[in-house]
């Protein structure tokens, strides 16, 4: 029955640090976290009171973004803000997402032949050019610190300048929190059932 309770406590305990959903970690989109690599390495963010603008300055077609998590993150979802004054023909829309093979002999995160390793490949969801929109691209579960953001398309059809508002990413709970947070509450509902 201790053991019981114990697990009870616990299992609320957790809940109130940790949602089952995941744990949301803001990333504030400035030159640090967020910046320009491969051939847009001079990439300059332009700040404006409604978030940041992106260039394509190596006029490629297409603008690398380098997300540093500043440590490995075990990542769900990586969320991209649209400029929040206005609705802008300059939000994103196609992106791929590629993580760095770290452990190369080498390793640089700021050369783009590392990243090596596709774990998104579609259109930011939901698709819409709407001021201040949270858009979530549902990574393949990466635990990784460096994420290669290339920007395909904005809705101008071409990706510069990108406009954003800021970054946010999901991370997956860790399984010995939700290991407790399913025994917590399995042991609440029985002891529910038998009360």
């Amino acid at each position: 029955m201790k053991m019981q309770k114990l697990l009870v406590v616990l299992g609320v305990l957790a809940m109130a640090v940790v949602p089952a959903s995941a744990m949301l970690h803001e990333v504030t989109t400035t030159a640090g976290p967020l910046s320009g690599i491969g051939n847009d390495s001079t990439t300059p963010f332009d700040a404006y009171s409604w978030g940041y603008a992106a260039y394509d300055m190596g006029a490629d077609g297409d603008l690398d973004l380098l997300l540093d998590l500043g440590s490995v993150k075990n990542i769900d979802k990586i969320l991209m803000q649209n400029r929040t004054d206005v609705s802008s023909n300059g939000s994103f829309v196609n992106l791929v997402i590629s993580v760095a093979d770290e452990a190369a002999a080498g390793f640089s995160p700021t050369n783009i032949s590392f990243y090596n390793t596709v774990v998104f490949n579609s259109y930011a969801a939901p698709p819409s050019a709407d001021a201040g929109l949270w858009r979530e691209a549902d990574i393949t579960n990466s635990a990784k610190r460096y994420f290669q953001i290339r920007i395909l398309d904005t809705w101008w059809g071409t990706p510069s300048p990108t406009f954003i508002g800021d970054v946010k990413i999901t991370e997956v709970p860790e399984p010995a929190t939700m290991c407790i947070l399913g025994l917590g509450g399995l042991l609440a509902i029985r002891r529910r059932k038998t009360a």
